[in-house]
Order: structure tokens, then C-alpha cells, then sequence
């Protein structure tokens, strides 16, 4: 039943992980979509 127990919270420890990582792949995206339209808004201005 311990070791059941240990097994589970580390379980739990890695889906946080994964979850952490998704979240900032996301940010990441979304910063990169927004640096492109901002760039392309800036070329079209300069242009």
C-alpha cells in the first residue's frame, strides 16, 4: 500500500511536468505568432 502510494504522487509529479511543458510550448508559440505579425506589420509600414 506504500509503495502503491510513492508510486502514484510520482506519477503526479511527472503529469505536472509534462503540463508545465505543454504551457510554456504554448507561450512560446503564441509569442512567435505575435513577434511574426508584429514584424510583418513593421516591414509593411517601412515599406
Amino acid at each position: 500500500m506504500h509503495s502503491e502510494k510513492g508510486y502514484k504522487s510520482g506519477q503526479h509529479a511527472l503529469d505536472i511536468f509534462l503540463n508545465i511543458e505543454s504551457i510554456y510550448g504554448r507561450l512560446e508559440l503564441i509569442a512567435f505568432e505575435f513577434l511574426g505579425t508584429f514584424l510583418i506589420a513593421f516591414l509593411k509600414k517601412s515599406i
